[in-house]
Formats: C-alpha cells, structure tokens, sequence
C-alpha cells in the first residue's frame, strides 16, 4: 500500500510521540509498504540526530512550515530579553492564545497544507499529538472522501490530564467529537484510555481500537560488575511523586550489607526539583542527554524506573514502551494500585508494582527480579504495524465500509 502518514511530532528531541510516530511507520515499511510522513518543519537546534538517523531510509518526509518554529526552541537556547507582565496582561494573553491559537499554537500549519499535491495513496493515518494534525488530515481526506482515515490518539483530548482551561475543553469536546465521527478508524495508545473513550462516545463502538505504543528499539543489557545496583529514571518528574522511593532506597542503604542502591536521574529538572535532590548522596543527576545515549544507559542499568502521573488519568506515558525493549527490571510506582491504569501495567507481566507509598515499595523484591527479564516483542515496530495494517485489510473486506 500507498500510506500518508500525518504527525506534527516525528523527529523533535525529546518528545515521546515522534518515538512513537517512528517506530510505528518503520514497522510499517518493514512489513512491505510505502509511506510519505507530512510534518513540521522544525529548526535543526530542536531536531535529534539520532531519530533522523533511525528513521527508514525509505520513507519520504514532507516538511512543512508551520509559521511559527521560535516556539519550539527550548528557553534555554533563546536570548531571554522578556519584561515581566502584569498578571492581568498575563490572564488575557492565555485567553487571547486559547481562542485564536486553536486547535494548537501550529494551527498556520492546517493553511500551509492547502496547496499540496499528493501521489496516489490507500490509507490516510493522522497521529496527535498536537491535535493539529487530525485537522489537517480531515482537509486531506475531504478531498479524497474514498480513501479510509485512520486516526491515532496519544491522548486524548477533552479528558488530557493537561486540558484544565474551561475554554480549551468547551473548544475541545465538540472538536474531538467531530473528528471521531468523521473518522473511519480510532485508535488509541492508552488501554484504559480506549475504555474510556467508547464508554464516553458509544458511537466509537465498532470502529475503535486498541493500538500500544511500540519501542522503537530493543537492547541488550550488557554484562557488568557494578559496586552499586542502578535504578535508571530518564524523562520529566513534574507531576511525579519521587519521594517515596528516594526513603525507601535511603532506609535500604542504611541496612544493606552488600551492594548499596543508586539512583541515575537524566532529563530536565527545575531549580527546586535539583534542590530537592541534591542533598542525597545517592542520586546522581546528569541533565538532559539524546535518545542514542537514552540506549546505551539502559544497557548497563540494572532497574528502569516507571513512575505513574499523580493525577487521575488514564493515560499511559510512552517511557514504559520504550522500557518494553530492554531486558531491565522495571520498577513501576503507582498512585492507585486497582485503578485501571495500574491493572494495566500488572497485567503486562512486565513490571514489579507497587503503590507509591514509603511503607509499600520493597526494594528487596525489585533487586531479586534483576536478570530474569527478557525483551517483550509484543511492542516491536513490525508487531504494531501489523495490528494496524490487519484493522486496514478488515475494513476493506467489510461490505458496509
């Protein structure tokens, strides 16, 4: 087949979804078929030379400007010569943002797409996030209304944890709405979250699915004679409790006779997040670092540290995917441990669970597991593929599509 797939997120640093997005249709040219990604255009300081290097040589990338590239480079990197703003003048700008940045602050990019000329192609697939590119999707299909669409959800949109904006969700509830019934196919990456969704929209029933993230790729832990056991933790901890375990690793250590427990934390933290931490001899935090080196630390870590929102959610974050391809241990701590979200990852088979609480989490559990584990292929990039490509093959064989 001839595959369009649209993402505003395939090959920006640090971000899960162009992960996602790239093992997905790598999965996808591996099993035989053609795909054009149509994407933003981003500046090349935001660009992860690992992931433009991972994707298939075979896939043709169509970069589009979305108008407004400054905002997608990190703070860090501009030369900051903003004056502090009143509150109000602060309020207003948000509100203005809301309504006119709609569906996202990318929306010039629905426009830049006008005038593009597509090849013949058999499927349409969209994938948020940003949810932009479902719009651009539906401006496409409506000029080839019998091509099926297909749409991937990272999150949801009304119900995203970080949709809290009275007029992001009014906007967004009828907007969503209208792009699943408008679609031929929805798919989401969250089990839980698909659960959700059909309960919410019955007329989902029938035409969504379930659809996991995949690792992007699998490694082989390499045979070490470390002093100390390692619990890796790479990505954000803004709204992740970490507490809890930095006492349980601090008690362990205090009573241990072998091997003490160190805790490796790579990503960015905030000033008060780095204060919080920096008084523990046992924590070591070595910043931001690229997805290839992301690979190599999960090679020589003995622990992989999945910590749930805090929030009621039931969405998933795509690391414990990317933790699927490795032979770790993967420690993963939850708020609830009977919501739907934490029956999930049980049921994976993958992880050793614990609600994150001081007085729950047994670490000597956790080091027992190490070594045991193996890579779980359930999550590969041709495994995913071929879920989707087997949704297209069924909708093609059905008389009423």
């Amino acid at each position: 087949m001839n595959i369009l797939y649209v993402t505003s997120l395939f090959l920006k640093k640090s971000s899960s979804a162009s992960i996602r997005n790239i093992s997905l249709v790598n999965g996808i040219t591996k099993l035989g078929h053609n795909v054009q990604v149509l994407t933003i255009k981003y500046p090349d300081v935001v660009l992860d030379p690992f992931l433009v290097s991972s994707v298939d040589k075979s896939i043709k990338i169509i970069e589009i400007d979305s108008g407004l590239i400054s905002r997608y480079i990190p703070l860090d990197l501009k030369t900051d010569n903003r004056k502090t703003k009143s509150n109000i003048f602060s309020f207003f700008k948000k509100v203005i943002k809301e309504i006119y940045y709609f569906p996202d602050v990318d929306r010039k990019w629905i426009s830049s797409c006008r005038n593009l000329k597509f090849d013949h192609f058999d499927l349409i697939v969209s994938s948020s996030d940003t949810k932009t590119s479902h719009f651009i999707a539906l401006r496409i299909k409506s000029c080839f209304p019998n091509v099926p669409w297909f749409q991937i959800w990272g999150d949801p949109w009304y119900f995203d944890i970080g949709n809290n904006s009275l007029i992001r969700k009014f906007q967004s509830f009828h907007a969503e709405r209208k792009l699943l019934l408008t679609a031929d196919k929805v798919f989401y990456i969250s089990l839980p979250t698909f659960e959700q969704m059909t309960s919410v929209f019955p007329f989902l029933s029938g035409k969504c699915s379930y659809l996991p993230r995949g690792y992007l790729k699998e490694c082989i832990s390499l045979k070490n004679d470390k002093k100390d056991i390692h619990i890796v933790y790479t990505g954000l901890l803004i709204g992740r409790n970490i507490e809890p375990l930095i006492s349980a690793v601090q008690s362990y250590n205090k009573k241990s006779g072998e091997k003490n427990i160190v805790i490796d934390i790579y990503g960015r933290l905030n000033v008060s997040e780095q204060d919080k931490i920096n008084k523990y001899d046992f924590i070591n935090y070595y910043g931001f670092v690229n997805a290839d080196q992301i690979y190599e630390i999960y090679t020589t870590a003995d622990i992989l540290l999945f910590i749930i929102n805090a929030a009621e959610t039931t969405q998933i974050p795509g690391k414990l995917y990317d933790y699927f391809g490795t032979q770790c241990t993967i420690l993963a701590l939850v708020e609830d441990i009977d919501n739907s979200v934490s029956s999930f990852i049980k049921n994976t088979k993958r992880c050793v669970v614990f609600q994150n609480k001081i007085d729950k989490i047994d670490l000597s559990i956790v080091i027992n597991d190490i070594g045991s584990r193996d890579i779980v292929r359930e999550y590969s990039p041709e495994t995913i593929a071929s879920k989707l490509i087997s949704e297209y093959n069924g909708a093609s064989n059905d008389p009423n599509h």
